[in-house]
């Protein structure tokens, strides 16, 4: 109860913080890139997960961070707030993300950046890393998916075992064939809903986390694109040659396992694994005060 309420007080703490952020739109390659400033200091990209998930999820470890950096929350294109003139694989593809957030970092006029991605996040930022190796000073990848697919053999069973006979009950019923032809969007969106509580070391925390979002958290249709440049994606020879420092940051019970941040430690040659004790896919919810200050001692000693 005593975790529960603490959470709930951050959450509660972590509202007013969008009252002090700096919103902008850029234009580029036709879209309408959304991202928001939060904070002073060197700064930090923020790459969300899903795919799909806009950045809004991210805001806390923001309010985390603020006091000693800036924080830029970008919304992916065609999640959030940014927006594409046609959504298609044309225009919804790593390849463009990777592009929009060069621009970005060109048009605020850093000669390079922090770098933080969560969950499939952390697989772009990593992405980001090969492609433009010189425009990142350090990367921060917490609860990554890794360099591939693999983390699919067995993520779904993960988060299957993990939850109650109602949770499933409840996810079954957005999986039903005539609930999702009736409106597939919505039935992606309860379902996730659904199934959330397995993403959480006290299922309590993820009350919370969902009570927040809103179906326009996450778009579908960036998750169905992206995935098909997902499953072409492999990093695990190309991260070797990133020589920068990386942490990887996990929670425990995180569903997507030890496996993962280990061998991603174990790719990039100057990386340092931190394992978070009670905390699942969103440690920084959980364990606040741990999450930050493993952030912070990593990039004050490098």
């Amino acid at each position: 109860m005593k975790t529960f309420i603490k959470t709930l007080f951050f959450f509660l703490f972590i509202s007013g913080i969008q009252a002090q952020s700096l919103n902008q739109i850029i234009e580029h390659n036709s879209a309408k890139i959304h991202y928001q400033i939060i904070g002073n200091g060197k700064p930090i990209l923020f790459l969300s997960g899903g795919p799909g998930f806009s950045s809004e999820y991210m805001t806390p470890i923001a309010g985390l961070l603020s006091n000693s950096f800036k924080c830029i929350l970008l919304d992916q294109r065609g999640t959030g707030q940014s927006v594409v003139s046609i959504y298609d694989t044309n225009y919804i593809n790593i390849s463009s993300t990777l592009d929009d957030i060069e621009f970005l970092r060109k048009h605020l006029g850093y000669d390079e950046w922090i770098v933080l991605g969560h969950s499939y996040g952390g697989l772009l930022a990593s992405k980001y890393a090969s492609d433009y190796p010189n425009s990142i000073s350090m990367m921060i990848l917490a609860g990554t998916a890794g360099f591939n697919t693999s983390l699919w053999d067995y993520f779904g069973d993960n988060i299957w075992s993990r939850l109650l006979p109602s949770d499933k009950e409840l996810a079954e019923y957005w999986l039903d064939s005539i609930i999702v032809a009736n409106d597939f969007k919505r039935a992606r969106f309860e379902y996730q809903q659904a199934i959330f509580p397995a993403y959480f070391y006290d299922r309590k925390n993820s009350l919370l986390f969902t009570q927040k979002m809103k179906p326009e958290d996450w778009n579908i249709d960036v998750w169905k694109f992206i995935w098909r440049d997902i499953i072409k994606t492999e990093l695990s020879e190309i991260s070797r040659r990133f020589n920068k420092p990386v942490l990887v940051l996990h929670g425990r019970q995180d569903p997507i396992g030890e496996l993962i941040p280990f061998v991603v430690s174990q790719t990039y040659p100057n990386s340092k694994l931190v394992f978070i004790e009670q905390a699942g896919h969103f440690p920084w919810l959980e364990r606040s005060e741990i999450f930050t200050e493993a952030i912070i001692s990593f990039l004050n000693n490098q």
